[in-house]
Protein backbone atom coordinates (compact mmCIF):
# COMPACT_ATOMS: atom_id res chain seq x y z
CA UNK A 1 0.00 0.00 0.00
CA UNK A 2 1.06 3.79 -0.84
CA UNK A 3 1.93 6.12 1.98
CA UNK A 4 -1.69 7.49 1.63
CA UNK A 5 -3.20 5.13 1.94
CA UNK A 6 -5.49 3.47 5.48
CA UNK A 7 -8.00 1.08 6.16
CA UNK A 8 -10.89 1.81 8.39
CA UNK A 9 -12.76 -1.10 9.72
CA UNK A 10 -16.00 -1.65 11.42
CA UNK A 11 -18.29 -4.30 12.57
CA UNK A 12 -22.16 -4.64 12.08
CA UNK A 13 -23.04 -5.34 15.88
CA UNK A 14 -21.23 -4.71 19.31
CA UNK A 15 -22.31 -8.53 20.82
CA UNK A 16 -21.99 -11.87 19.27
CA UNK A 17 -22.93 -15.24 19.98
CA UNK A 18 -21.29 -18.95 19.00
CA UNK A 19 -24.91 -20.02 20.35
CA UNK A 20 -27.23 -18.31 18.17
CA UNK A 21 -27.60 -18.45 14.44
CA UNK A 22 -28.21 -14.80 13.97
CA UNK A 23 -25.42 -13.09 16.42
CA UNK A 24 -22.94 -16.05 15.57
CA UNK A 25 -21.92 -14.56 12.10
CA UNK A 26 -19.49 -11.41 12.41
CA UNK A 27 -19.39 -9.15 9.45
CA UNK A 28 -16.65 -6.84 9.24
CA UNK A 29 -16.55 -3.78 6.53
CA UNK A 30 -13.25 -2.43 5.58
CA UNK A 31 -13.10 0.79 3.74
CA UNK A 32 -9.59 1.72 1.96
CA UNK A 33 -8.18 4.62 0.80
CA UNK A 34 -5.71 4.64 -2.24
CA UNK A 35 -5.86 0.94 -2.68
CA UNK A 36 -3.14 -0.13 -4.93
CA UNK A 37 -3.68 -3.47 -7.82
CA UNK A 38 -2.23 -6.46 -6.00
CA UNK A 39 -2.31 -5.05 -1.77
CA UNK A 40 -2.98 -7.94 0.02
CA UNK A 41 -5.35 -6.99 3.41
CA UNK A 42 -5.00 -9.75 6.31
CA UNK A 43 -8.03 -9.40 8.23
CA UNK A 44 -8.20 -11.31 12.25
CA UNK A 45 -10.10 -11.73 14.20
CA UNK A 46 -8.27 -10.84 17.98
CA UNK A 47 -9.52 -11.57 21.39
CA UNK A 48 -8.30 -8.29 23.37
CA UNK A 49 -7.71 -10.71 27.03
CA UNK A 50 -5.55 -13.53 27.91
CA UNK A 51 -1.72 -14.38 28.25
CA UNK A 52 -1.03 -13.39 24.05
CA UNK A 53 -2.79 -12.35 20.85
CA UNK A 54 -4.95 -15.05 19.09
CA UNK A 55 -5.76 -14.54 15.92
CA UNK A 56 -8.63 -16.94 15.94
CA UNK A 57 -9.52 -16.88 12.41
CA UNK A 58 -8.09 -14.91 8.88
CA UNK A 59 -9.38 -13.81 6.10
CA UNK A 60 -7.22 -11.91 3.39
CA UNK A 61 -8.64 -9.72 0.76
CA UNK A 62 -6.32 -9.01 -2.60
CA UNK A 63 -6.99 -5.60 -3.72
CA UNK A 64 -7.76 -4.02 -6.86
CA UNK A 65 -6.45 -0.75 -8.10
CA UNK A 66 -8.50 1.82 -6.47
CA UNK A 67 -10.68 -0.58 -4.92
CA UNK A 68 -13.28 1.61 -2.25
CA UNK A 69 -14.26 -1.44 0.12
CA UNK A 70 -14.62 -4.63 1.00
CA UNK A 71 -16.60 -7.12 3.90
CA UNK A 72 -15.35 -9.87 5.68
CA UNK A 73 -17.11 -12.38 7.86
CA UNK A 74 -16.07 -14.61 10.92
CA UNK A 75 -18.48 -17.65 11.53
CA UNK A 76 -18.31 -17.95 15.44
CA UNK A 77 -19.18 -21.64 15.56
CA UNK A 78 -16.25 -23.11 12.89
CA UNK A 79 -14.54 -25.30 15.52
CA UNK A 80 -10.94 -24.30 14.72
CA UNK A 81 -7.23 -25.81 16.05
CA UNK A 82 -4.26 -24.17 17.02
CA UNK A 83 -2.62 -24.23 13.88
CA UNK A 84 0.97 -24.01 15.22
CA UNK A 85 1.21 -26.86 17.43
CA UNK A 86 3.72 -29.42 16.80
CA UNK A 87 2.09 -32.29 15.32
CA UNK A 88 -0.96 -33.30 13.61
CA UNK A 89 -1.96 -35.56 16.56
CA UNK A 90 -2.70 -32.19 18.58
CA UNK A 91 -5.93 -31.95 16.34
CA UNK A 92 -7.66 -34.81 17.67
CA UNK A 93 -10.25 -32.75 19.23
CA UNK A 94 -11.82 -29.43 17.33
CA UNK A 95 -11.96 -26.71 19.85
CA UNK A 96 -14.38 -23.86 19.70
CA UNK A 97 -11.94 -20.70 20.40
CA UNK A 98 -14.79 -18.12 20.31
CA UNK A 99 -15.40 -18.18 24.30
CA UNK A 100 -16.39 -15.11 25.72
CA UNK A 101 -14.31 -12.24 25.70
CA UNK A 102 -13.92 -9.03 24.39
CA UNK A 103 -12.46 -8.79 21.02
CA UNK A 104 -11.65 -6.43 17.72
CA UNK A 105 -11.30 -7.29 13.88
CA UNK A 106 -7.79 -5.80 13.33
CA UNK A 107 -6.17 -5.33 9.40
CA UNK A 108 -2.68 -5.00 8.26
CA UNK A 109 -1.95 -4.91 4.41
CA UNK A 110 1.14 -4.58 2.43
CA UNK A 111 3.15 -1.43 2.73
CA UNK A 112 0.65 0.20 5.30
CA UNK A 113 2.48 1.31 9.02
CA UNK A 114 0.76 -0.27 11.90
CA UNK A 115 -2.48 -1.90 12.18
CA UNK A 116 -6.51 -0.97 11.66
CA UNK A 117 -8.84 -1.84 14.15
CA UNK A 118 -12.51 -1.91 15.04
CA UNK A 119 -14.11 -0.88 18.08
CA UNK A 120 -14.18 -3.36 20.81
CA UNK A 121 -16.97 -5.66 20.90
CA UNK A 122 -18.35 -8.29 23.33
CA UNK A 123 -18.49 -12.13 22.99
CA UNK A 124 -21.27 -13.68 25.10
CA UNK A 125 -22.43 -16.76 26.68
CA UNK A 126 -25.61 -15.51 27.06
CA UNK A 127 -26.13 -12.00 24.72
CA UNK A 128 -28.19 -9.36 26.16
CA UNK A 129 -30.68 -10.04 23.36
CA UNK A 130 -31.31 -13.74 25.21
CA UNK A 131 -31.19 -11.96 28.24
CA UNK A 132 -33.79 -9.41 27.93
CA UNK A 133 -36.18 -11.65 25.62
CA UNK A 134 -36.24 -14.88 28.05
CA UNK A 135 -35.59 -13.95 31.05
CA UNK A 136 -36.79 -10.29 31.91
CA UNK A 137 -39.47 -10.94 29.79
CA UNK A 138 -40.38 -7.14 29.46
CA UNK A 139 -39.95 -6.08 33.08
CA UNK A 140 -38.61 -2.60 32.82
CA UNK A 141 -35.40 -1.10 33.53
CA UNK A 142 -35.85 2.16 34.25
CA UNK A 143 -35.79 3.96 37.27
CA UNK A 144 -39.08 6.17 38.28
CA UNK A 145 -37.13 8.43 40.72
CA UNK A 146 -33.95 8.38 39.75
CA UNK A 147 -32.62 10.42 36.76
CA UNK A 148 -29.04 10.60 34.95
CA UNK A 149 -27.45 11.53 31.83
CA UNK A 150 -28.62 8.97 28.59
CA UNK A 151 -24.86 8.98 27.36
CA UNK A 152 -21.89 11.32 28.98
CA UNK A 153 -20.92 14.22 27.23
CA UNK A 154 -19.19 13.32 23.68
CA UNK A 155 -17.91 16.86 22.34
CA UNK A 156 -16.82 18.59 25.91
CA UNK A 157 -14.46 15.64 26.46
CA UNK A 158 -12.94 15.32 29.85
CA UNK A 159 -16.25 16.25 31.65
CA UNK A 160 -18.46 13.23 33.34
CA UNK A 161 -22.06 14.30 34.98
CA UNK A 162 -21.70 12.26 38.37
CA UNK A 163 -25.03 13.45 39.60
CA UNK A 164 -28.42 15.04 38.55
CA UNK A 165 -30.33 17.30 41.07
CA UNK A 166 -33.90 16.09 41.60
CA UNK A 167 -35.31 19.24 40.26
CA UNK A 168 -33.44 18.86 36.80
CA UNK A 169 -36.40 18.18 34.22
CA UNK A 170 -36.13 15.05 32.16
CA UNK A 171 -35.85 16.49 28.41
CA UNK A 172 -32.66 18.35 26.59
CA UNK A 173 -30.20 20.45 28.57
CA UNK A 174 -27.32 22.13 27.15
CA UNK A 175 -23.45 22.01 28.47
CA UNK A 176 -21.13 24.58 27.18
CA UNK A 177 -17.37 24.71 27.60
CA UNK A 178 -15.47 27.59 26.64
CA UNK A 179 -11.66 27.82 25.74
CA UNK A 180 -9.60 30.00 28.36
CA UNK A 181 -7.10 30.48 31.18
CA UNK A 182 -8.98 29.12 32.95
CA UNK A 183 -11.53 27.13 30.66
CA UNK A 184 -15.41 27.89 31.96
CA UNK A 185 -18.23 25.71 31.72
CA UNK A 186 -21.91 26.33 31.37
CA UNK A 187 -25.13 24.27 31.74
CA UNK A 188 -28.24 25.33 30.71
CA UNK A 189 -27.45 28.70 29.90
CA UNK A 190 -26.54 28.63 34.05
CA UNK A 191 -23.89 30.71 36.42
CA UNK A 192 -20.29 30.49 34.70
CA UNK A 193 -17.91 27.86 36.56
CA UNK A 194 -13.76 27.88 36.49
CA UNK A 195 -12.47 25.08 35.26
CA UNK A 196 -10.19 23.71 38.19
CA UNK A 197 -6.43 23.30 37.43
CA UNK A 198 -6.41 19.51 38.43
CA UNK A 199 -8.66 16.87 38.47
CA UNK A 200 -12.04 17.41 41.14
CA UNK A 201 -15.79 18.02 41.01
CA UNK A 202 -17.79 21.85 40.29
CA UNK A 203 -21.33 21.87 40.58
CA UNK A 204 -23.11 23.50 37.65
CA UNK A 205 -26.23 25.37 38.16
CA UNK A 206 -29.10 26.25 35.61
CA UNK A 207 -30.65 29.78 34.81
CA UNK A 208 -33.42 29.34 36.38
CA UNK A 209 -31.20 28.36 39.97
CA UNK A 210 -33.99 25.04 40.32
CA UNK A 211 -31.46 22.69 39.08
CA UNK A 212 -27.76 21.73 38.96
CA UNK A 213 -25.50 18.55 37.98
CA UNK A 214 -22.36 17.67 39.53
CA UNK A 215 -19.68 16.93 37.13
CA UNK A 216 -15.94 15.21 37.20
CA UNK A 217 -14.03 17.90 35.45
CA UNK A 218 -10.35 16.12 33.89
CA UNK A 219 -8.91 19.78 32.89
CA UNK A 220 -5.90 17.63 30.46
CA UNK A 221 -8.56 16.20 28.68
CA UNK A 222 -10.91 19.16 27.46
CA UNK A 223 -11.18 20.50 23.81
CA UNK A 224 -8.66 22.70 22.65
CA UNK A 225 -11.59 25.13 21.51
CA UNK A 226 -14.88 25.89 22.86
CA UNK A 227 -17.90 23.72 22.48
CA UNK A 228 -21.19 22.81 23.18
CA UNK A 229 -23.62 20.19 23.21
CA UNK A 230 -26.96 18.78 23.94
CA UNK A 231 -27.19 16.37 27.02
CA UNK A 232 -30.39 14.32 27.15
CA UNK A 233 -31.94 13.57 30.67
CA UNK A 234 -34.07 10.74 31.47
CA UNK A 235 -34.61 7.79 34.19
CA UNK A 236 -31.90 6.09 34.92
CA UNK A 237 -31.63 2.53 33.46
CA UNK A 238 -29.57 -0.38 33.10
CA UNK A 239 -27.94 -0.46 29.57
CA UNK A 240 -26.84 -3.12 27.49
CA UNK A 241 -23.47 -2.31 29.08
CA UNK A 242 -24.32 -2.60 32.32
CA UNK A 243 -26.85 -5.87 31.83
CA UNK A 244 -23.28 -7.46 29.65
CA UNK A 245 -21.01 -7.39 33.07
CA UNK A 246 -23.84 -8.79 34.83
CA UNK A 247 -24.11 -12.09 32.93
CA UNK A 248 -19.78 -12.28 32.70
CA UNK A 249 -20.09 -11.83 36.87
CA UNK A 250 -22.48 -14.58 37.05
CA UNK A 251 -19.94 -16.91 34.59
CA UNK A 252 -17.27 -16.20 36.86
CA UNK A 253 -19.10 -17.39 39.82
CA UNK A 254 -20.46 -20.46 38.52
CA UNK A 255 -17.18 -21.13 37.03
CA UNK A 256 -15.61 -20.52 40.86
CA UNK A 257 -17.94 -22.45 42.33
CA UNK A 258 -18.07 -25.38 40.27
CA UNK A 259 -14.35 -25.52 39.62
CA UNK A 260 -14.32 -25.97 35.97
CA UNK A 261 -14.47 -23.62 32.82
CA UNK A 262 -18.33 -23.51 31.21
CA UNK A 263 -16.25 -22.58 27.87
CA UNK A 264 -13.19 -24.67 26.79
CA UNK A 265 -9.51 -22.71 27.77
CA UNK A 266 -6.07 -23.12 27.63
CA UNK A 267 -4.21 -23.01 30.62
CA UNK A 268 -0.71 -23.30 30.86
CA UNK A 269 2.11 -22.96 34.17
CA UNK A 270 4.21 -20.92 31.76
CA UNK A 271 2.68 -18.94 29.73
CA UNK A 272 5.65 -16.92 28.17
CA UNK A 273 8.34 -19.55 27.95
CA UNK A 274 5.84 -22.07 26.00
CA UNK A 275 4.54 -19.35 23.72
CA UNK A 276 7.70 -18.77 22.54
CA UNK A 277 8.14 -22.59 22.39
CA UNK A 278 4.86 -23.28 20.16
CA UNK A 279 3.52 -20.02 19.72
CA UNK A 280 0.08 -21.24 21.35
CA UNK A 281 -2.23 -18.85 22.59
CA UNK A 282 -2.90 -19.22 26.54
CA UNK A 283 -5.86 -18.35 28.11
CA UNK A 284 -5.45 -18.85 32.18
CA UNK A 285 -1.83 -19.54 34.36
CA UNK A 286 -2.09 -22.03 36.66
CA UNK A 287 0.55 -23.13 39.59
CA UNK A 288 3.05 -25.94 38.72
CA UNK A 289 2.01 -29.23 40.19
CA UNK A 290 4.39 -30.68 42.97
CA UNK A 291 5.87 -34.26 42.14
CA UNK A 292 7.02 -36.55 45.15
CA UNK A 293 8.13 -40.30 44.71
CA UNK A 294 4.86 -42.64 45.63
CA UNK A 295 5.01 -44.85 49.05
CA UNK A 296 3.44 -47.79 46.67
CA UNK A 297 5.52 -48.33 43.45
CA UNK A 298 2.84 -50.79 41.87
CA UNK A 299 1.22 -47.83 40.26
CA UNK A 300 2.10 -45.40 38.24
CA UNK A 301 3.44 -41.95 38.85
CA UNK A 302 0.29 -39.70 38.91
CA UNK A 303 -0.77 -35.73 39.57
CA UNK A 304 -4.25 -33.81 40.63
CA UNK A 305 -4.35 -31.18 37.66
CA UNK A 306 -5.58 -27.84 39.07
CA UNK A 307 -8.93 -27.99 37.38
CA UNK A 308 -11.33 -30.66 36.22
CA UNK A 309 -13.20 -31.58 33.05
CA UNK A 310 -9.67 -32.15 30.65
CA UNK A 311 -10.50 -32.34 27.56
CA UNK A 312 -6.52 -32.64 26.45
CA UNK A 313 -3.09 -32.46 27.38
CA UNK A 314 -0.81 -30.94 25.46
CA UNK A 315 3.10 -31.73 27.18
CA UNK A 316 4.00 -32.13 30.84
CA UNK A 317 7.98 -31.14 31.17
CA UNK A 318 9.62 -31.93 35.00
CA UNK A 319 11.52 -29.12 36.37
CA UNK A 320 14.67 -28.84 38.91
CA UNK A 321 14.54 -25.58 40.11
CA UNK A 322 14.92 -23.24 36.90
CA UNK A 323 16.82 -26.36 34.86
CA UNK A 324 14.11 -28.85 32.84
CA UNK A 325 15.28 -32.13 34.07
CA UNK A 326 12.40 -33.95 31.59
CA UNK A 327 10.14 -34.00 29.04
CA UNK A 328 7.30 -35.99 28.76
CA UNK A 329 5.84 -37.23 25.55
CA UNK A 330 2.49 -37.49 24.97
CA UNK A 331 2.08 -41.41 24.55
CA UNK A 332 3.29 -41.64 28.17
CA UNK A 333 -0.01 -39.42 29.36
CA UNK A 334 -3.55 -40.98 30.51
CA UNK A 335 -5.91 -38.50 32.16
CA UNK A 336 -9.49 -38.74 33.95
CA UNK A 337 -11.14 -35.98 32.14
CA UNK A 338 -13.85 -35.49 35.26
CA UNK A 339 -11.69 -35.39 38.14
CA UNK A 340 -8.61 -34.09 36.17
CA UNK A 341 -6.41 -36.89 37.57
CA UNK A 342 -2.75 -37.59 35.45
CA UNK A 343 -1.08 -41.07 34.90
CA UNK A 344 2.14 -41.78 33.13
CA UNK A 345 1.46 -45.38 31.31
CA UNK A 346 3.83 -45.93 28.51
CA UNK A 347 2.36 -47.43 25.55
CA UNK A 348 4.51 -49.52 23.15
CA UNK A 349 7.19 -47.88 21.91
CA UNK A 350 7.01 -44.65 24.66
CA UNK A 351 10.08 -43.07 24.81
CA UNK A 352 11.03 -40.97 27.28
CA UNK A 353 14.05 -38.40 27.97
CA UNK A 354 15.35 -37.42 31.46
CA UNK A 355 18.61 -35.57 32.66
CA UNK A 356 20.12 -36.10 35.67
CA UNK A 357 20.96 -33.36 38.28
CA UNK A 358 22.57 -34.77 41.40
CA UNK A 359 20.53 -36.86 43.11
CA UNK A 360 17.39 -35.23 41.70
CA UNK A 361 15.13 -37.23 38.97
CA UNK A 362 12.24 -35.24 38.96
CA UNK A 363 10.98 -32.58 41.57
CA UNK A 364 7.78 -30.45 39.80
CA UNK A 365 5.59 -30.97 36.98
CA UNK A 366 5.76 -27.91 35.08
CA UNK A 367 4.36 -26.72 31.85
CA UNK A 368 1.44 -29.21 31.95
CA UNK A 369 -0.86 -27.75 29.35
CA UNK A 370 -4.20 -28.41 29.25
CA UNK A 371 -7.90 -28.05 27.61
CA UNK A 372 -11.40 -27.56 29.55
CA UNK A 373 -14.88 -28.86 29.30
CA UNK A 374 -17.36 -26.75 27.42
CA UNK A 375 -20.57 -25.88 28.39
CA UNK A 376 -22.97 -24.74 26.14
CA UNK A 377 -25.13 -22.57 28.55
CA UNK A 378 -25.48 -21.45 32.20
CA UNK A 379 -28.83 -24.04 32.72
CA UNK A 380 -26.42 -26.89 31.77
CA UNK A 381 -24.01 -27.38 34.42
CA UNK A 382 -23.69 -30.67 36.10
CA UNK A 383 -23.94 -31.50 39.10
CA UNK A 384 -22.28 -29.30 42.28
CA UNK A 385 -18.93 -30.24 43.33
CA UNK A 386 -16.59 -28.70 46.09
CA UNK A 387 -13.77 -27.18 45.10
CA UNK A 388 -10.22 -29.31 45.45
CA UNK A 389 -6.68 -28.05 45.28
CA UNK A 390 -4.20 -30.30 43.76
CA UNK A 391 -3.61 -33.15 45.72
CA UNK A 392 0.23 -34.03 46.60
CA UNK A 393 1.07 -37.75 47.29
CA UNK A 394 3.04 -38.67 51.01
CA UNK A 395 7.06 -38.74 50.61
Amino acid sequence: MGPTQSVVLQTDRGEYSRYHDSLRIIAAYLAFTGAEAGDVVTINLVRMDGYGVLAMLTQTVTCTAGQPSATVTFDLSQAVEQPSYPSPAFAEIPIYRAVAGDYQVQATATGMTGTAASATFAVSIIPVDELLAQWIKGVPLQALDVIAPLFQPQAVTGVTIRRVSEGTTRGVHSLAYTAGSPGTLVWDGGTTVAVPSVRGEIALISADGQSYVMCEVAPFLLPASSVSESIVIDGDSFDDAALRRYVHYATGELESAFYFFLEPRNSDTDPALNATRFGYFVDRAEQPVTYKRPRDFSHWMSFQLQRRRILKVYHLDGWFNQSQAVSIGRDWIVFDEVTGTLELVPDNGAIISWQFYGAAILQYGKGCHARRRARKILPEIGEHREPETPSQAAA
